[in-house]
């Protein structure tokens, strides 16, 4: 089942402490891949039920003068340093990618995700974002 929202809209989801498994970027998508999904929450944001085999579709216009700015950041020991997604990808062979919070800037049209694989702290910046689609065998709404 699908639930699509724009990035200033309210949502019944959330990524907290769920387990990223893969990531992809085809045709101005980014899809986020979950080992355990995404949450459903209530009116106030409380996590409800944790979803299962699901994805989330990150939509971009980017302007033309721009390119996108999907940073993923990892730090070990107080070093940061920038890493391409093909490294990030390889990476989540290994383990999954845990999310421990998500922040959303409807000015920035962006997301923060921030978390860790291992030992590794990783901070994933997406922005330009339009649309944010939310898949799972079973879609429910509290």
């Amino acid at each position: 089942m699908e639930y699509s929202i724009k990035l200033d809209e309210k949502e019944k989801y959330c990524l907290h402490d769920s387990s990223v498994s893969n990531i992809e970027f085809i045709n101005h998508k980014l899809i986020i891949h979950f080992k355990e999904g995404f949450w459903i929450t209530d009116d106030n944001g409380k996590e409800v039920q944790q979803l299962n085999n699901c994805r989330t579709i990150y939509d971009f216009e980017i302007p033309e003068d721009e390119e996108l700015n999907t940073l993923i950041t990892t730090s070990y020991k107080n070093k940061e340093k920038e890493i391409p997604l093909i490294d990030f990808k390889k990476q989540l062979e290994a383990e999954v990618f845990e999310i421990g919070f998500e922040y959303k800037s409807s000015f920035r049209r962006g997301v923060l995700l921030i978390g860790s694989i291992g030992n590794l702290k990783c901070n994933i910046f997406i922005d330009y974002i339009e649309l944010i689609t939310y898949l799972a065998d079973k879609m429910w709404k509290y």
